[in-house]
């Protein structure tokens, strides 16, 4: 288990405990401030953090291979492409999605949103595999890397001033999960377009959300220091 920590530093943990206590097998001091996203490929990890810079790190000796200082705030997100291994995006408050191609070793494209900050990035698994991207002023886009403008976006429902926290797009890719600071979840369907369903549970902003492989289930995390599970259903809204 791999943690970014406040100091600037990773620390890799066992998850098998010896005499009740779990054994931290390594540290690298990766950034100067703290870290704010942590990634891992069979080849690489790749860390973000207050510099605003992104680099990636062998998997096994965690040398070094290269900074990329595109971004003027601290990324919020990065997503490590499930189409091509060697591309990775980043998403941060600079309004910036940035995606690299560790090929070539330099940046790819950059995206810029003029309206708000980003803060989360997932992914399609139908069209052309595009980046989505949720912000604080409630919509989420889609990027190609062929493109640097947005190749499409979904508005918050009703027209309602909604920031956007995290998202996640389903296992089947059909639909899209997003938290939000006004502690609801919303789950949109990409088919139609449109918000399906609004979950209510936490008392605080939701910060994290994950589908189960199933896609029968969300777990969301919040910042009431609660973490939820909900079964997903056909009702416009529910309460867990």
């Amino acid at each position: 288990m791999i943690v970014g920590y406040d100091d600037g530093h990773i620390r890799c943990w066992s998850t098998q405990k010896k005499a009740g206590q779990q054994d931290m097998l390594w540290q690298l001091s990766a950034h100067r401030g703290s870290i704010t996203c942590v990634r891992e490929s069979p080849l690489f990890i790749v860390t973000s953090g207050h510099d605003c810079a992104v680099r990636f790190w062998h998997r096994t000796t965690r040398e070094l291979l290269t900074t990329f200082t595109n971004h003027r705030k601290p990324p919020n997100d990065i997503l490590i492409d499930a189409a091509l291994p060697n591309i990775v995006h980043s998403g941060a408050e600079d309004k910036l999605v940035v995606s690299y191609d560790l090929k070539t070793n330099k940046p790819l494209i950059q995206h810029f949103t003029q309206h708000s900050m980003i803060t989360s990035l997932s992914q399609r698994k139908d069209l052309e595999k595009e980046v989505v991207s949720c912000s604080l002023d409630g919509k989420i886009l889609f990027w190609d890397v062929d493109y640097p403008d947005p190749t499409g976006a979904l508005e918050a429902p009703g027209g309602n001033p909604i920031r956007f926290r995290c998202c996640e797009v389903s296992p089947s890719g059909r639909y899209i999960a997003a938290g939000a600071d006004d502690s609801r979840l919303y789950i949109y369907d990409l088919a139609s377009c449109g918000c399906i369903q609004e979950c209510e549970g936490h008392v605080g902003g939701i910060t994290q959300v994950r589908w189960s492989p199933d896609q029968k289930q969300i777990v969301t995390g919040g910042k009431d220091g609660r973490s939820e599970e909900r079964r997903v259903g056909k009702e416009r809204r529910s309460r867990w």
